[in-house]
């Protein structure tokens, strides 16, 4: 009996007291407290984070997204190679997006100034200039 109550009395001496306070009392040290700021800055990363790839779609020229799936090359956004542009009627918001008079409109933003006049051809009458002058004779 003598041996055991010396392995415990061992056990007992060797136990970190760090969970004592200056006193010897069994008082808990709190921990810091840290700031709101710090603790929203910590970022925690994962081996799913650092084994991804950095891009799964290819930039395409069309949208200007990067949206070209590899392996199936069609686009998600505008369903490139199809003739026809991808829209579908649960997605409202998008076809307005896309719609006409959103982008560039290189040749139809003429053709309601055009179709004000009749969609005349040649110069003015009463004009001068070598291009009158063409007209004319």
């Amino acid at each position: 009996m003598s041996t055991s109550t010396r392995q415990e009395d061992n056990h007992v001496e060797d136990c970190n007291t760090d969970h004592l306070n200056s006193e010897g009392n069994s008082k808990l040290r709190q921990a810091p407290q840290q700031d709101a700021r710090s603790v929203q800055t910590l970022r925690y990363e994962t081996h799913e984070h650092e084994n991804r790839k950095p891009c799964d779609g290819i930039l395409m020229k069309k949208p200007g997204s990067r949206s070209l799936h590899v392996q199936k090359h069609t686009c998600s956004n505008c369903g490139y190679p199809s003739a026809t542009i991808r829209k579908y009627n649960w997605g409202e918001k998008a076809k307005r997006r896309k719609t006409t008079g959103t982008g560039r409109m290189r040749s139809l933003k003429h053709i309601a100034r055009k179709a004000k006049n009749g969609f005349q051809l040649g110069a003015p009458k009463g004009a001068r200039g070598p291009s009158a002058q063409q007209a004319s004779t």
